[in-house]
This record gives structure tokens, C-alpha cells and sequence, in this order.
């Protein structure tokens, strides 16, 4: 009767221990079964924070041009050809900054996605 006792305890030990490593390897197996869609996400932010810097270092960018060609203007006539070129530039301002508000949108999007 002892003997069989035993047996049945050590059965016992062993159908734990297999339920818990069973339990174990599941649970590893859905950690790496996610880890593509967290890389994938990881990236998308990655591609999000790029593009934003992007626009920011482009819109920067022309500003300083701008910036040093009416510091160098002398006299009016130069001052008035740099303030036709500005204008001119305006468009390329308005895109520049439609860009830079677009990336901002999808860093804070994907930002909000990632904390969820």
C-alpha cells in the first residue's frame, strides 16, 4: 500500500511538473508569436519620429537660407529682390510645414497606438 502511495505521489509530482513546463512553453510560444507585431511596431514609430525630423530639418532649413540672404542684403533694391524671393518661398514654407504637422499627427498617433 505504501508503495503504491508512493507511486501515485510521485505521478502526481511528475503530471505537475509537466502541466507547469506545458504552461511555460505556451506562454513563450505567445511571447515570441508577438514579437514580430512589437517589432513592426517599434518600426512604424521609428519611421514616424524620422519623418518628423525630416520635415523639422527641411523647414529649418530653408528658414535659415532665408535668414542669411536678408542679413546679406544691402540696399533696397537687394532688400526688395530677397523679399520677392521670401514670397516666392512662401509656398514652399506652406508645404514644408503641412509636412512637418502630418508627421507630428503620425508620431502622436502611432505614440498613443504603442502605449495602449
Amino acid at each position: 500500500m505504501a508503495e503504491g502511495l508512493a507511486v501515485f505521489a510521485a505521478s502526481a509530482q511528475l503530471l505537475e511538473l509537466a502541466v507547469g513546463s506545458i504552461v511555460k512553453a505556451k506562454r513563450l510560444w505567445d511571447e515570441i508569436d508577438q514579437a514580430p507585431s512589437e517589432i513592426q511596431d517599434l518600426m512604424l514609430e521609428i519611421q514616424a519620429v524620422e519623418r518628423y525630423y525630416k520635415a523639422v530639418y527641411a523647414l529649418d532649413d530653408l528658414v535659415q537660407s532665408l535668414s542669411k540672404e536678408v542679413n546679406a542684403a544691402r540696399g533696397p533694391l537687394s532688400r526688395k529682390a530677397v523679399a520677392a524671393k521670401i514670397v516666392l518661398q512662401k509656398r514652399s514654407m506652406r508645404r514644408l510645414e503641412a509636412k512637418l504637422r502630418s508627421a507630428r499627427d503620425v508620431l502622436q498617433l502611432s505614440l498613443s497606438l504603442s502605449s495602449l
